[in-house]
């Protein structure tokens, strides 16, 4: 069934500009950075990420506008140990939820799954950049190679189409449990509109 049946809504705003508004927020009503937000702490892990990416000349993935926008908010810029940091807010998350699961527009999501790789070819005896303590953690919040961490169309459509029933609209608020998903519906259709790869067809859209 598709998304469109339904009445869902494809255009949004930024999804960059959506999480920055949040942190500042968040900043202005608390005076830090440190929520309990685990979208919000794998998004600011992946800007201090992409930063030191910036600085080193590797890739253009955050420009300087961005910078001075989170400059503004006083914004921390301290260089964290990547995996150990996505690996505790994988762990919170997995606290709060019951579940490793993420939708793809997560921040958290294209790590986990690259960890997911990583480790089914090291169980293969391949060359694989995971060590066996990093594994270890995982599995002991339930994540293993031969398994996918992304939730499945059906039962995310399902809860859409129940919120729609309910509340008479599709704009699912970010904190909801598939708040992401929906999210990531929309970027996919902005893709489709720009002649791009994407994961919606049009069995899903219409």
């Amino acid at each position: 069934q598709g998304a469109g049946e339904i009445g869902f809504r494809w255009k949004v705003d930024s999804l960059w500009e959506n999480y920055y508004h949040e942190v500042k927020l968040f900043r202005f009503q608390h005076g830090h950075f440190d929520c309990e937000d685990t979208r919000l702490q794998a998004w600011m892990i992946q800007q201090r990420v992409d930063y030191k990416k910036l600085r080193l000349g590797k890739e253009l993935i955050i420009d300087t506008d961005k910078v001075h926008m989170l400059d503004d908010i006083g914004f921390t810029w301290s260089e964290c140990d990547e995996w150990a940091e996505n690996y505790k807010v994988l762990k919170k998350h997995s606290e709060v939820t019951g579940t490793t699961n993420l939708t793809t527009m997560h921040p958290l999501y294209p790590w986990a799954s690259q960890q997911v790789r990583q480790m089914r070819d090291r169980a293969q005896g391949k060359h694989s950049l995971i060590t066996k303590e990093q594994v270890s953690k995982l599995e002991k919040i339930g994540i293993h190679g031969s398994e996918t961490i992304r939730s499945s169309w059906a039962s995310k459509f399902n809860v859409l189409r129940e919120y729609k029933e309910t509340h008479g609209h599709t704009r699912v608020p970010r904190k909801h449990e598939i708040g992401e998903w929906v999210n990531s519906l929309r970027k996919y259709y902005r893709w489709l509109e720009l002649g791009k790869r994407s994961h919606l067809n049009e069995k899903r859209i219409e």
